[in-house]
């Protein structure tokens, strides 16, 4: 797949792709620095640029959420936590999991130091660790990322990641995955992790003009004009 991601301005686009670009240097496992390009909007200058874009490149993955997987997803969530970074948005739909069994994290649009959430947040798009650490205007915390990572470990229903995620412990982490691994011998956890969408449910208009015919009926009843008088002639 190719994502695609728009931003409110040339200066947010510029900084989403500078904190990518500095997380794949780290990680080795994100899009690969200057894949990414910029779309700028059509305003004169760069204070008026308007709605840009950013375009990644092609990114093969995969229908499977495995253990190496989640593995590597720790592994991103450690080396960006040592590097004093936060993502900011770690969830699930900004997960890309790749066929060659590592992940792809996108949507850097909070990411950096010292970062604040927007006045928009949606603390709802969130689960239950992270999700009273979510505050419009609110500094994102540096732990942030592990927070969100709990929430992902709870949906496996993997307790001790989780106890290890919350406590920013990631041999641990490793540990309590290989265990679970053992245990119950999941190799995918699509299900678990990508809830599929609920198809649209539309009201049934199969029956409305009768409806509405009833309805007038109802309101507006029909009065019998009273028969007209005629003169008697006698």
């Amino acid at each position: 797949i190719k994502v695609l991601k728009f931003y409110e301005s040339l200066e947010a686009a510029e900084s989403a792709v500078s904190a990518q670009n500095e997380v794949a240097a780290v990680t080795g496992n994100n899009i690969d620095p200057g894949a990414l390009t910029i779309f700028k909007g059509c305003g004169a200058d760069r204070q008026q640029q308007g709605l840009c874009a950013v375009l990644s490149d092609f990114v093969k993955t995969t229908t499977a959420v495995s253990y190496l997987h989640l593995l590597d997803l720790a592994h991103c969530v450690h080396s960006i936590y040592a590097m004093g970074f936060v993502h900011g948005d770690l969830r699930v739909p900004n997960i890309l999991f790749k066929e060659d069994q590592t992940v792809t994290l996108i949507d850097f649009e909070w990411s950096g130091r010292g970062k604040t959430f927007p006045q928009t947040v949606n603390p709802a798009a969130f689960f239950s660790y992270a999700r009273p650490s979510v505050c419009a205007g609110g500094i994102i915390q540096a732990d942030f990322d592990w927070l969100c990572l709990a929430d992902i470990f709870d949906m496996i229903k993997c307790r001790g990641a989780v106890l290890a995620a919350l406590s920013a412990d990631y041999d641990g982490i490793l540990e309590e995955l290989e265990g679970h691994r053992r245990s119950i011998n999941r190799p995918n956890f699509r299900a678990e992790l990508i809830k599929p969408i609920p198809p649209r449910k539309f009201p049934d208009f199969s029956m409305l003009d009768e409806r509405v015919k009833s309805f007038h009926k109802k309101s507006n009843p029909s009065k019998k004009r009273p028969a007209a008088e005629t003169d008697s002639q006698e």
